[in-house]
């Protein structure tokens, strides 16, 4: 079991010889890159034709900006290259007045240049269903300035949440690509390892300095979160084992929120759970698709598709019966209301049978209770469940010991 408190956030001390060490790690990376996309040659990305460096010191990841001699530039982060762009990068320009040496005739169609875009994927040796691109693209034509045209497309692929998880910018004049990036989380690989032990810091010139919880109140409070999730799990038939113990978590994450505790307990079957100030407000199946953990997850399509085989209305009664199994009386819950419904974005909506059946009380804009149960409409079982309180905030577990360590 990991226990994770804190502090959320470090950061690694950014010396010359880390900075140069990253490099050197990078490089190889970036130069099988440009080869496979017949950027430049090989043996333009090398040590001395970087002449700018820019990283995020972040621990636990490489993280990085390099421009090089030749007019090319690339970041690297979670272990592969995730954006290229060139100098003529429409898309990067920042001057108005630089505007018109844009111009010039469009030489490709705009299937050619998703043919081009995905080409590039392959190229790669990224298959394309794992940045969605087997799918229709958004695509944003050149544009035109007066009887002018600036002749660029620009290809993008969204995911399944609704986030960009590749665009590919072309000029379709010279019919060659001027940036490409990636985002989605499925091309994620561990990060190259360095020559250096980097030195670890909580302090960063921008977001100033992090602090962790006291592991002694995280020590104190895993057996209370461990009988508040049984207890739950019990209520609302879910199957957890029994007894739950330390060998069935995973992560037990632990952060200060006020004064008050936001841990996550994660199981080794993929369940989450979400435990704030005395009360467990939140369950995640470990398939679920709403929450923020599962945008970060690496997943294809075929694992998420399915038939839609409820209706608006059976879902709404579902969701409403799963929150009523809580342990709040039921003037407590508000679900009276119309809920709002969220289902997955264009044309992930006929592809995948989720919905998430949403209440916010009194309304969104002033919300003394949040509430709402994902649903697969398809399996007709309920993924996540959640509900949290204004009224929730006045309490705290009885953990006589301080939440932070206060720094000397």
């Amino acid at each position: 079991m990991i226990y994770d408190f804190g502090p959320f956030m470090q950061f690694v001390e950014a010396s010359t010889q880390y900075t140069n060490a990253v490099l050197l790690a990078i490089l190889p990376y970036i130069a099988d890159f440009a080869q496979k996309l017949e950027l430049r040659p090989a043996s333009e990305f090398n040590t001395n034709a970087a002449f700018r460096v820019v990283l995020m010191p972040k621990a636990g990841d490489i993280d990085g900006k390099i421009w090089f001699t030749n007019d090319l530039a690339f970041c690297f982060s979670r272990g592969h290259v995730t954006e290229f762009f060139s100098r003529w990068a429409y898309s990067k320009e920042q001057n108005p007045d630089a505007v018109p040496r844009y111009f010039a005739p469009v030489r490709m169609t705009e299937a050619e240049a998703v043919a081009m875009a995905r080409q590039a994927i392959v190229k790669l040796g990224y298959p394309l269903k794992s940045l969605f691109a087997d799918l229709e693209p958004q695509i944003t034509p050149p544009e035109k300035s007066g009887t002018n045209v600036i002749p660029f497309y620009t290809v993008t692929w969204i995911t399944p949440h609704g986030e960009k998880a590749a665009a590919i910018e072309i000029n379709g004049n010279k019919k060659t690509l001027e940036s490409v990036r990636f985002m989605c989380r499925n091309l994620d690989m561990p990060p190259p390892k360095l020559e250096v032990q980097p030195t670890l810091v909580s302090y960063h010139p921008f977001y100033g300095t992090f602090t962790g919880i006291n592991p002694e109140y995280g020590y104190r409070l895993l057996p209370i979160v461990i009988s508040a999730v049984t207890n739950y799990a019990e209520r609302m038939a879910l199957e957890v084992p029994q007894p739950l113990t330390t060998n069935h978590i995973k992560r037990f994450f632990v952060g200060d929120n006020g004064g008050w505790p936001h841990s996550e307990l994660e199981l080794t079957n993929g369940m989450r759970f979400l435990y704030r100030n005395t009360n467990v407000v939140g369950y995640f199946a470990p398939d679920d698709f709403f929450s923020v953990a599962s945008e970060r997850r690496k997943g294809l399509l075929a694992e998420l598709e399915g038939r839609w085989r409820m209706t608006d209305r059976e879902m709404i009664k579902l969701a409403r019966q799963t929150l009523a199994r809580l342990p709040y009386r039921k003037e407590f819950i508000h679900t009276q209301a119309q809920p709002d419904l969220m289902k997955p974005p264009g044309q992930f909506a006929k592809l995948i049978p989720r919905c998430k059946v949403e209440w916010a009380h009194p309304n969104s804009a002033n919300m003394a209770q949040w509430s709402y149960v994902e649903i697969d409409a398809d399996k007709r079982q309920v993924k996540a469940i959640y509900l949290d309180d204004k009224s929730f905030r006045d309490a705290k577990p009885p953990i006589d010991v301080p939440i932070t360590i206060e720094e000397k």
